[in-house]
């Protein structure tokens, strides 16, 4: 193994919710829209939908040596299912192969699904 070189022994994901707090939209409240679910929302004029409360997920990286490394995911809509791909679907893939930098872990976990259309969402996510 050179420096750089690095093979992942677990992922562990956290899906977070504040429920307590603003959507990130609170400042458009009252403006019309309409409501899906006590989750979801829509806007007038918005073909997409957002959360009404501020979620995403954390991801714990346990490397072969023992370091540990975390990150955090962008996916306010359903970050559970991101966690669910990481940790189901991405990690046994991963799991003590070894990987020359971040950029080729990233490479071979995009390649692996990509012929079947997962170039995007919560594919990438995860």
């Amino acid at each position: 193994m050179t420096a750089t070189d690095f093979a992942i022994a677990r992922i562990e994901t956290f899906h977070i919710a504040f429920t307590d707090e603003p959507s990130y939209w609170e400042d458009y409240k009252g403006k019309g829209g309409a409501d899906v679910s006590a989750r979801f929302e829509f806007r007038d004029g918005w073909r997409t939908v957002y959360p009404r409360t501020v979620e995403g997920f954390l991801v714990r990286v346990e490397l072969a040596d023992g370091y540990v490394g975390w990150g955090e995911g962008n996916c306010p809509i359903g970050p559970e299912v991101a966690c669910l791909v990481a940790e189901a679907v991405q990690q046994p893939m991963a799991v003590g192969r070894e990987f020359g930098s971040p950029l080729q872990l990233w490479d071979f976990l995009y390649d692996a699904q990509r012929g079947r259309g997962y170039a995007s969402g919560y594919w990438l996510d995860g």
